[in-house]
């Protein structure tokens, strides 16, 4: 991944899986200082630490596939990350929030704990940025089709109007206040939240029909 690790980042891992052992996945802290070096990333932050499970919103703890851990008895229960979702899929953002949100779901602990440190390479420029929140935002909204269909529908009326409703909203008023990089970030990412759910309802609509056919 673009994320690089501090030069603890092992031996944080193992102390917090000794902290929290009951717990199935462990999620560390991504700094997005992209002009960083893995050596500057700070040593003796004060810790901070989370953990949740049942249905909740998955970004409460981060969550960041670049640094995480699983036990391997999570992927027996849940199944693999869903190709359909993450950089260089149909979908491509939201892979980790999926594979989080369907781990709590089976009331599993995920731990989220700042010590777990990486800092994210910093190699896309402002208009890279802009159309990579386009990808985002159609992962979440890809998600949102996606557990509705499945009869779930906590992540579109309690995840999105709390974490990504703002975006939304927020572009009238970016717009008069002159920040032209914070409406285009938050536009794309509407933008993609609104084709990623429609493409998923879209391609699963389909999906079905063909079934019917056969």
């Amino acid at each position: 991944d673009d994320c690089i690790p501090a030069q603890d980042w092992i031996s944080a891992a193992r102390t917090a899986i000794h902290r929290f052992p009951q717990s199935f996945v462990w999620i560390g802290e991504v700094f997005r200082n992209e002009k960083d070096a893995p050596e500057a990333i700070p040593a003796n932050i004060p810790e901070d630490h989370l953990t949740l499970t049942r249905a909740n919103d998955p970004w409460l703890l981060g969550p960041t596939g670049g640094n995480s851990f699983f036990r391997k008895t999570v992927f027996a229960t849940v199944g693999l990350f869903d190709p359909l979702l993450g950089q260089g899929s149909d979908f491509p953002g939201a892979e980790d929030g999926d594979m989080t949100y369907r781990i709590l779901k089976q009331n599993l602990l995920v731990t989220y704990i700042n010590t777990i440190r990486c800092v994210h390479a910093g190699w896309r420029d402002d208009i890279d940025n802009i159309q990579n929140a386009y990808n985002y935002g159609s992962g979440v909204g890809a998600m949102m089709a996606k557990f509705m269909e499945q009869g779930d529908y906590y992540p579109l009326w309690n995840i999105f109007p709390r974490r990504f409703l703002s975006r939304f909203l927020s572009l009238p008023y970016n717009v008069l206040l002159g920040r032209k990089k914070k409406f285009c970030t938050n536009l794309r990412w509407s933008q993609g939240m609104i084709d990623g759910f429609l493409k998923w309802r879209s391609m699963n609509k389909s999906r079905k029909t063909g079934d019917a056919v056969e």
